[in-house]
């Protein structure tokens, strides 16, 4: 299977030794890139992505969604402020994805809002993003699953309580809706645990 780097490593890593225990007779060939494969021409059962594919013929499931927050360090907050609103965001060091320079945030309570930001750092790796944070090098717009334990030990905190991103699906790909039954298997795993992970 292809996966991207960070996605395996934060999410799946922790999964697989429970899909190995359960599934014994299962082994893997983990394909870990940015690069969309080509599950057509190449020996691949199955991708995931975090965006649904463009190519004609291949079949996208949703197999669970993720919700971006916005974190920062203290000492980046002592130094820099705490932001009171969505559009403080513009004055700050964000660390941003090369395709994510505007961040649309919503709010139950007071709506929602759009904010075109920027940083000395653009990086398409969430884990060097989540580094970046802990360091203090700017303010994170990212799913809380890749900065939990520095949450919990207090090296990042939340910004902007109550201000998160859209749900964004997280989509398994392949060439056909015939699966091998260990291709399906790992399918109904992951449906199953990342619906719990939301």
């Amino acid at each position: 299977m292809s996966l991207p780097v960070d996605f395996a490593i934060v999410w799946l890593g922790p999964l697989f030794p429970k899909f190995a225990e359960r599934y014994p007779g299962i082994d893997f060939d983990l394909d870990l890139t940015p690069r969309n494969v080509d599950l057509i021409s190449e020996p691949y059962d199955l991708a995931i992505r975090m965006a649904a594919p463009q190519a004609d013929g291949l079949i996208s499931r949703v197999i669970g969604r993720v919700r971006f927050k916005l974190f920062a360090s203290p000492d980046y907050l002592e130094v820099n402020g705490i932001p009171a609103h969505p559009s403080d965001l513009s004055q700050h060091d964000c660390l941003t994805m090369p395709n994510l320079k505007t961040w649309h945030l919503q709010s139950k309570e007071r709506g929602e809002a759009e904010v075109q930001v920027q940083g000395r750092f653009s990086v398409n790796s969430a884990g060097l993003l989540r580094h970046l944070t802990v360091q203090g090098m700017g303010i994170l717009f990212m799913s809380e699953h890749v900065v939990a334990d520095d949450l919990a030990a207090g090296r990042v905190e939340r910004v902007l309580l109550g201000w998160e991103g859209e749900s964004r699906p997280i989509h398994v790909v392949t060439e056909s809706k015939l699966l091998p039954a260990k291709t399906q298997r790992f399918i109904e795993f992951l449906q199953e645990e990342l619906a719990l992970n939301e």
